[in-house]
């Protein structure tokens, strides 16, 4: 799956994964089509080794290496005819429904575009946690993986909401929080509610597991969630002799968004 944007990550293509009996979803961000072999190994290394790997005719999937690779773990290898992509599932059950919620997410969210990996990599969790009615009602996670998944991290927050999180190196009197976004689920880092948050700052995805949504009023933190875009509409100025420190600020209020459907294109 390729995309015109690079994504927070710096890929710039991704490879797709369906299964034919479990139907999980897998997706593994690549920045260049030949990084296929490295990925496939971490594919099977993540999720066990399949009896039978079907693909398309591309030659970076036809390599020498991965030849070996099969050959070494026992993976048949089937190829779907040229041009007549419907022979491989993984184009209409995988690919295809990625893109159309990909775009769905991004529009509601308001979320920009270099995060359509992470917004991929979000749906894919909860598709492999939902019960599917093609597989009689069961939870592709457990038919792959046996047990029954804790989809706790997945009610916690919406794709590109607004948080504030733990920043342990900030010292007084600064605050301990920072703002950012929840973009997914960290699988592999801490415990299970540790989130991949895009910083505010320096726009980078990290992962942190003391994280509050920034909408809680009750206990607002203004002084990360209210900040003036703009540094010169807050700052010190020695120009009043009479006050040699005076607070400058802006008092136009803050213009009203106008919400509709898709939030990209407003």
């Amino acid at each position: 799956m390729f995309a015109n944007v690079q994504a927070v990550c710096g890929s710039t293509c991704a490879q797709v994964y369906w299964g034919f009996s479990s139907h999980i979803i897998d997706i593994y961000g690549m920045k260049k089509e030949s990084d296929f072999y490295d990925v496939h190994r971490d594919f099977l290394r993540n999720e066990g080794i399949p009896s039978v790997l079907r693909r398309d005719n591309s030659k970076t999937q036809q390599s020498q290496k991965v030849t070996e690779l099969h050959h070494q773990y026992g993976i048949k290898d089937e190829f779907s005819e040229p041009h007549n992509q419907q022979q491989n599932p993984v184009e209409s059950q995988g690919i295809k429904w990625l893109k159309m919620h990909i775009d769905t997410v991004l529009n509601r969210s308001g979320a920009p575009d270099f995060l359509w990996l992470e917004a991929a990599k979000w749906l894919c969790g909860i598709h492999c946690y939902t019960a599917d009615e093609t597989l009689n009602w069961q939870i592709p996670h457990t038919v792959h993986h046996g047990d029954t998944p804790d989809i706790s991290a997945y009610l916690m927050f919406q794709f590109y909401e607004k948080v504030l999180y733990l920043d342990c190196e900030s010292s007084f009197p600064s605050s301990k929080e920072l703002p950012g976004y929840f973009v997914g689920v960290a699988d592999n880092v801490g415990d299970k509610l540790t989130f991949r948050i895009l910083t505010e700052d320096t726009r980078q995805v990290i992962c942190r597991s003391v994280v509050r949504s920034a909408k809680d009023d009750k206990h607002a933190n203004k002084r990360v969630t209210s900040a003036p875009e703009n540094p010169d509409e807050h700052k010190v100025s020695n120009t009043d002799q009479n006050d040699p420190v005076q607070l400058q600020f802006s008092d136009k209020p803050a213009e009203k968004v106008q919400r509709t459907t898709n939030v990209r294109k407003t």
